[in-house]
């Protein structure tokens, strides 16, 4: 009985707060805050000093 007990709720909660946490964090806030800042910035700025 004892060791059926530790290795199942060692190897759940491990598991399952790493691959969960990292993943989410990097890829959401990199391609979101990188592409919408340069467009709308630059093609508003040049149409409108030359003519």
């Amino acid at each position: 009985e004892a060791p059926t007990e530790a290795p199942p709720g060692a190897v759940i909660e491990a598991a399952t707060e790493a691959p969960t946490e990292t993943p989410t964090e990097a890829p959401t806030e990199a391609p979101t805050d990188a592409p919408t800042e340069t467009p709308t910035e630059a093609p508003t700025e040049a149409p409108t000093e030359a003519p």
